[in-house]
């Protein structure tokens, strides 16, 4: 086990980070967005591929949003900072016990605003 001073209060409450939240449509009307951050291949046996996407919302929440590969090739390109919404819009009958959810994804132009910097100021 290995010892840290915590002097400036480094193991606060306050300072700690996690992995963040995740998403999960439940009824339709469901919507979630943010600024993309990244993403990921999520592969478990048994189940089919989903891409996970890693938004920060604007209140500065991280949330994981899991989607199917079919709702991700909808995203396309999308640039690190940019606003996008996934929204629930309906459930398709498949014959199956579970519905298929159909997912709506959104995009916009809007890039994550940036702190200015005291570099950046002009006097």
């Amino acid at each position: 086990m290995t010892k840290a001073a915590d002097g400036n209060g480094l193991f606060s409450d306050e300072n700690k980070k996690t992995a963040g939240n995740f998403f999960k449509f439940e009824k339709v009307g469901d919507q979630v967005s943010g600024y993309f951050e990244s993403s990921r291949l999520n592969e478990k046996p048994g189940f089919s591929p989903q891409i996970i996407y890693r938004l920060e919302t604007e209140e500065g929440e991280i949330i994981n949003v899991p989607v199917k590969q079919f709702v991700a090739d909808k995203v396309g390109r999308i640039k690190v900072g940019q606003l996008i919404g996934f929204k629930f819009v309906e459930e398709i009958d498949t014959g199956k016990p579970n519905k298929a959810k159909s997912i709506d994804v959104f995009i916009s132009e809007q890039m994550k605003p940036t702190e200015a910097k005291a570099d950046d100021l002009e006097f």
